[in-house]
């Protein structure tokens, strides 16, 4: 199981595996970025999510805290045995194949596996 928690407007992914109950901490992010996490998809190798927001009114993506570089929206792969992470695409969420074992996502109208 994983989960975001946010605490005072900083927002991390939490993550509680089956053989032991005890939450354990995924990220360390340290700002009130505005930057939202989500999307979280869970297999026994990696966690998968966005980091980001969607576009505002007016098609450009939103920045709440008005970082100097407006953020794009990521999908984030994270393998838990060592918390490393990589970027997959500039895009919103992915959904899990049945088995687990294949990513599918789309990008600027393209679907991607």
């Amino acid at each position: 199981m994983a989960w975001v928690v946010n605490e005072k407007g900083i927002r991390n992914i939490w993550h509680s595996p089956v053989s032991d109950p005890s939450p354990v901490l995924l990220t360390n992010y340290k700002a009130d970025d505005g930057l939202d996490l989500g999307n979280l998809l869970l297999t026994p190798e990696f966690l998968f999510y966005t980091r980001g927001n969607g576009n505002n009114r007016n098609g450009y993506p939103a920045n709440p805290a008005s970082l100097p570089d407006t953020p794009e929206r990521l999908l984030i792969r994270m393998k838990l045995s060592d918390r490393q992470t990589d970027t997959i695409a500039e895009t919103g969420a992915g959904i899990l194949s049945p088995d687990g074992k294949s990513l599918i996502f789309t990008k600027k109208g393209a679907i991607h596996i």
